[in-house]
C-alpha cells in the first residue's frame, strides 16, 4: 500500500496548474501486472512499463524525500535550520506538482479505458500471480449454472491452495536442506515445480469439462496472453470439425511460414534478454539502446504472428473458429480425445455415481463407434485404391482420420459436461486437482 498512495498522487489532477477537474486515477499495478493484463496492444504494454520506470519511479523518490524533510522539520528546534528545511520543502513540493502534471499527460497518451484500469489494478500480486489471475477469470464466465459455479469456486480454492503450499515448500528447500548436495536441492525444486504445473493442467481440464464450449470461448478475451491459445496448436487445428484437405495443407504451410519468418527475431529476443539480465550487462544509454532493439524485435515478431493467425482465421468457417476459441490452455490434441474418466482417473466417487457414469459412458461409446463406422465406410474406396505417400488420396485419408479424432474429442467433451453438471461434485473435483 505504500506504493499505491504516491502512485495515485502522481497522476492526480493538478487543478491549480491545469484547471483540470478530473478525479485522480488510482493505480496499484506493477510491471508484472502489465504482462498479465489482457487486451493491451504491444505499444500500450511498452508505454505502461515506461510509465512505471519513469514518472512513477521519479515521484516515488520525491515523496520519500518529502517524508524525510517532514521528519527533519518535526525534530529540528532551531528556527533558522527549520526555515532552510521549509524552503527545501516548498521547492520539492513544486517539483512534485510538475511531476504529477507530466505523469498525467503521459498517462493520457496511453489511452487506457476505465474498465481496463480497474482490471489492471485488481490483478493479483506476488507468487503465482499469473495462475491466480487466470483461475479467478473463470468466475466471470457468462451464464454459469449453480452447479458450474460451485465447481469453479471449489476448483479455484483447491488449485490456489495446493500450488501455494508447494511454492512455499520449494522456497524453503535451500534453507532446510542446506547440508544436501546442490543437485539434490535442484532436483527437489524441479519435482515440486512439476507438481505445480500438473495442478495447473488439472485445473484447466476441469474447466474444459465443466463449461460449455461457448462459455469457455467467452473467457478467452479475459485471460492473460499466455493463457489464450491452446498448446499443440498445429494438431488442435487439425481436429476442427469439417476441416478439408486443402485447409489442412494451407494451415500447415502458414504455420511453417510463420515459424520460419519469426526465427531470426526469436533468436534476437533471446540474445537481447540474456544481455539485459547479465550481471555485467549494459547500463545507462547502452542499456536503453538494447531495450529499444528488443522492443523492435518483439514488434516485428508480433506482426508476423498476427498476420499469420489472421490468414489462418480467414481459412476457417464460423463454426470452426468458434470451436478453436473454446479450447483452453495446457490441453493438447491427444488429451482432448481421451474419455473424461481417463482424465479424471483417481477421482473419489460414490457407488451410485459410478453407476450413472457407466450408463453415460456406454452412450458415448456407442456414439464414438458410430462415428468410426461412418469413417470406415466413407474411406473404404480410398483404402482399396492403393494410397501413395504423397497422393491426394493419402491426404484425404489423413484428413478423415484427423476428423475422427476430432469427433472423439467432441464426444468426450459432451460426456465430460454431463458428468460435471449431473454427477460429480465440486469438492470431489477440487481434491482431484490438488493431488496430481
Amino acid at each position: 500500500m505504500k506504493i499505491a498512495i504516491p502512485f495515485t498522487l502522481l497522476i492526480a489532477t493538478v487543478a491549480s496548474a491545469q484547471n483540470d477537474q478530473r478525479p485522480p486515477v488510482p493505480i496499484h499495478f506493477t510491471a508484472a501486472s502489465v504482462d498479465i493484463m489482457p487486451g493491451l496492444t504491444g505499444g500500450q504494454r511498452y508505454q505502461l512499463k515506461r510509465f512505471l520506470n519513469g514518472p512513477y519511479k521519479k515521484v516515488v523518490g520525491q515523496y520519500q524525500q518529502l517524508k524525510k524533510l517532514n521528519d527533519q522539520i518535526r525534530k529540528t528546534k532551531n528556527k533558522d535550520a527549520r526555515k532552510k528545511l521549509n524552503v527545501q520543502k516548498t521547492k520539492l513540493q513544486g517539483e512534485v506538482a510538475k511531476s504529477r502534471k507530466q505523469g498525467r499527460a503521459f498517462y493520457d497518451k496511453i489511452r487506457i479505458k476505465p474498465e481496463q484500469l480497474k482490471r489492471l489494478n485488481h490483478i493479483p500480486r506476488g507468487v503465482l500471480h499469473r495462475e491466480r489471475y487466470n483461475h479467478a477469470v473463470m468466475l466471470e464466465t457468462p451464464d454459469l449454472t449453480p452447479k458450474q459455479e460451485r465447481i469453479v469456486r471449489c476448483s479455484i480454492a483447491g488449485a490456489d491452495a495446493a500450488q501455494r503450499t508447494l511454492w512455499r515448500q520449494q522456497s524453503t528447500i535451500d534453507r532446510t536442506l542446506a547440508d544436501q548436495d546442490v543437485k539434490v536441492r535442484q532436483r527437489l525444486k524441479a519435482e515440486i515445480n512439476n507438481r505445480i504445473r500438473a495442478i495447473e493442467k488439472r485445473f484447466w481440464q476441469a474447466m474444459y469439462f465443466t463449461l460449455a464450449p461457448e462459455q469457455m470461448a467467452a473467457t478467452r478475451p479475459l485471460r492473460s496472453p499466455r493463457y489464450k491459445n491452446p498448446g499443440d496448436n498445429r494438431n488442435q487445428l487439425y481436429l476442427l470439425e469439417g476441416l478439408t484437405p486443402s485447409q489442412m495443407v494451407r494451415v500447415n504451410s502458414l504455420l511453417e511460414e510463420m515459424n520460419s519468418e519469426a526465427a531470426a527475431d526469436t533468436a534476437a529476443i533471446n540474445a537481447f534478454n540474456r544481455t539485459i539480465r547479465a550481471k555485467d550487462g549494459p547500463k545507462g544509454k547502452e542499456r536503453q539502446a538494447v531495450q529499444k532493439q528488443l522492443s523492435s524485435a518483439y514488434k516485428r515478431r508480433g506482426e508476423i504472428y498476427s498476420t499469420g493467425h489472421k490468414l489462418i482465421r480467414e481459412l476457417m468457417s464460423e463454426a470452426q473458429y468458434a470451436e478453436w476459441e473454446s479450447i483452453p490452455p495446457f490441453i493438447n490434441a491427444g488429451e482432448r480425445s481421451r474419455s473424461p474418466m481417463q482424465t479424471f482417473k483417481g477421482i473419489e466417487l460414490h457407488p451410485e455415481q459410478m453407476a450413472v457414469i457407466g450408463k453415460l459412458a456406454a452412450e458415448s461409446q456407442r456414439e464414438a463407434r458410430a462415428a468410426q463406422k461412418k469413417m470406415r465406410e466413407e474411406s473404404k474406396e480410398l483404402r482399396e485404391s492403393g494410397l501413395g505417400p504423397d497422393s491426394p488420396q493419402m491426404m484425404m485419408m489423413t484428413t478423415m482420420n484427423r476428423g475422427l479424432q476430432g469427433d472423439r474429442a467432441r464426444i468426450s467433451r459432451r460426456l465430460g459436461n454431463r458428468l460435471c453438471e449431473d454427477v460429480v461434485e465440486g469438492e470431489q473435483i477440487a481434491l482431484w486437482i490438488a493431488n496430481p
